[in-house]
């Protein structure tokens, strides 16, 4: 029994790295473990900005994207690229806000203040592009269905996130 449940804590400590080196992509040495009660194991650690990128520019299917550039800020991303090209339409100068959170464990995307030029677009038509960029910053870490998303933070220094990790021994 107990060599049952030594080989579960390695086998979760090894998806847990696998998963943190997903999200954590660009090899940032803040990563911070934490075991709890349960058995699952709660890991904080941050979103790099071209794993956001890739994300943004995947979720559109874009012809074209020119000049895309993300900023952190005090809770959301700014974003904007110089020229879009979707579908045969081009923006020029467009810029959005991009908001993380998290929900039940989910990951939460959201774009708002949406600007083309000087004209503002009503950021309900982006709906289906913010459950694609979280399926995809979700689906980076290879453990959707391990992963729950505890909290998501955007400050200037960047984006953290808490995830719990479910081991087999937390069910």
């Amino acid at each position: 029994m107990k060599k049952g449940k030594l080989l579960m804590a390695l086998v979760a400590l090894g998806l847990a790295i696998l998963a943190c080196s997903n999200i954590n992509p660009l090899g940032d040495s803040n990563i911070n473990f934490n075991p709890l009660g349960d058995g699952s194991l709660k890991v904080e650690t941050s979103l790099s900005l071209d794993l956001i990128q890739t994300a943004l520019e995947t979720a559109g299917n874009f012809d074209q994207v020119v000049g895309l550039t993300l900023e952190p800020r005090n809770g959301y991303i700014y974003v904007h690229a110089d020229q879009v090209e979707i579908q045969g339409v081009t923006g020029n100068d467009v810029s959005y806000h991009l908001e993380l959170s998290s929900s039940q464990g989910d990951l939460i995307a959201k774009i708002t203040n949406v600007q083309s030029g000087n004209n503002a677009l009503d950021s309900s038509h982006f709906e289906s592009y913010n459950e694609q960029i979280a399926e995809i910053l979700t689906d980076e870490n290879g453990l959707e269905d391990l992963t729950n998303f505890e909290s998501v933070s955007i400050t200037p220094d960047g984006v953290s996130v808490v995830v719990i990790i479910e081991t087999g021994s937390s069910n």
